[in-house]
């Protein structure tokens, strides 16, 4: 029993903490052009990551992504969409790229098979 609560309250600490630590657009728009973030910020209180969750309101002056890109706030992370693809994932303060997968080799197998017969 205890060690069920264990686990339960444990859990709700990793969500609370994904939740209060993903990025945001101006994150975002520094780590895309290779910029520093303009202000260091401290600690966010959870009543304050609260109030940005729920309210979007629209800062004048507050750099976005860049055009072509759409920013995404998820619950737990965000996403820097361009063209329908996930670009960037935000998850717990880090920037995750997503690269295109490595085109593959179009050399058949039989080739090799056959040139050791000849």
């Amino acid at each position: 029993m205890f060690k069920s609560f264990v686990i339960f309250v444990l859990g709700i600490a990793l969500i609370l903490a994904g939740f209060v630590t993903r990025p945001s657009e101006t994150s975002a728009a520094a780590f895309m052009t290779n910029s520093v973030q303009p202000i260091a910020a401290g600690p966010r209180t959870v009543a304050d990551t609260l109030k940005d969750a729920l309210v979007k309101s629209v800062d004048v002056g507050k750099p976005g992504v860049p055009s072509g890109f759409e920013f995404k706030d998820r619950v737990l992370w965000t996403e820097v969409v361009k063209d329908g693809q996930t670009v960037y994932t935000g998850v717990l303060s880090h920037w995750i790229k997503h690269e295109a997968p490595p085109p593959l080799k179009s050399e058949p197998r039989d080739t090799k098979l056959a040139s050791a017969t000849k």
